[in-house]
């Protein structure tokens, strides 16, 4: 299975490629970045893989650095070879919680921009309507079926109907300028150290509260997909299927986060995974994503004070971390976008 974590700016964008056992190739798109990200690998993988065929396409939230891109790659591409797209949708969540569609919420995306030939705002569901997609018909949820897809699993753990809910009833995007960076303090010049024992404070919004996360199971290897996920409901989504402190879940690898904010980790969570390989997709433009708080944390509680840490960045991670730390705390940290699992 090879995993690419594409450049992406300050969004997420996977997509995962394997053979099964019959020797049948899959291909399965995890959020897309934002808009102006689709071009380069990003726009040349996506193309790849539709002509090869596409499973399915997972959407996690509403959010526009995850998002953005897939619009783009559905609306511009001719035909799309594309085959359940998993996303928890505005009309889907009316039909389904009986809470009154409101058009406003549906995603949209202009496309007046010099780039692209639409002049107009183009809805998500619009667009899959238009194209034919067979679209996924039941909310995806904390109890939804497993998904297969080849031979991958994804059991998924986030969100909850209430968060579905309380995102029916009141519905969020984040809005921002990709070169903004909130006018937030980077904390990258403080030492691990002073970092790993700050208060947490989980601030996630009802978007990021909505967002899909799932557990990506390929032969031997789990990987724990979090998408902007709140923390706490990952922790009791884990707890339900009976990991805890002394009987942790073993994890191949983890995407952080919301971006490795500070705002989306907990001790207890770390506390229920045994893992030491961590994937962090930003280019750093947005809230100066990751926090060097998060990253103290995984450091502190590692299963074990020998283990090495391995984080895994699609950008340059400039100064986060120093040589002398990375040495010290028995660190590595390295720009990689492409992973081989289980192979």
């Amino acid at each position: 299975m090879t995993v690419h974590m594409l450049r992406a700016r300050n969004g997420d964008a996977f997509v995962i490629q394997h053979k099964d056992s019959k020797g049948k190739a899959h291909n399965l798109i995890i959020d897309g970045g934002p808009a102006g990200a689709y071009k380069n690998e990003l726009k040349q993988l996506f193309e790849t893989v539709n002509k090869e065929g596409i499973d399915a396409v997972i959407l996690t939230h509403a959010d526009d650095d995850h998002i953005g891109g897939i619009l783009k790659f559905f609306s511009q591409t001719q035909t799309l070879n594309v085959g359940k797209v998993y996303y928890n949708s505005a009309r889907l969540l009316a039909c389904k919680l009986g809470i009154e569609a409101d058009k406003k919420n549906e995603l949209l995306l202009d496309m007046s921009d010099v780039n692209h030939s639409y002049r107009q705002m183009v809805s998500l569901e619009d667009v899959l309507c238009q194209k034919g997609i067979d679209k996924n018909t039941n909310l995806i949820c904390d109890d939804s079926q497993n998904i297969k897809i080849g031979d991958i699993e994804l059991e998924i753990l986030s969100p909850t109907k209430e968060q579905l809910k309380k995102l029916g009833r009141k519905w969020e995007r984040e809005q921002y300028l990709e070169t903004d960076n909130g006018g937030k303090l980077s904390d990258h010049k403080k030492k691990i150290r002073d970092l790993w024992d700050n208060l947490e404070q989980p601030e996630n919004t009802i978007t990021n509260d909505s967002s899909i996360a799932f557990l990506l199971k390929y032969k031997q290897d789990i990987i724990l997909f979090m998408g902007d996920a709140n923390p706490e409901t990952i922790q009791n989504a884990l707890a339900n299927r009976g990991y805890k402190i002394d009987n942790k879940i073993r994890l191949s690898y983890m995407k952080l986060s919301h971006h490795g904010s500070r705002h989306n980790i907990t001790t207890e969570l770390l506390d229920m995974i045994e893992c030491n390989k961590y994937l962090i997709s930003t280019n750093g433009t947005r809230h100066g994503h990751p926090d060097k708080e998060t990253l103290a944390k995984i450091i502190k509680n590692r299963s074990n004070s020998d283990d090495k840490i391995y984080f895994y960045f699609n950008y340059e991670y400039g100064d986060i971390i120093t040589e002398e730390e990375m040495k010290k705390y028995n660190v590595v940290c390295e720009v990689k976008r492409k992973f081989e699992i289980g192979g």
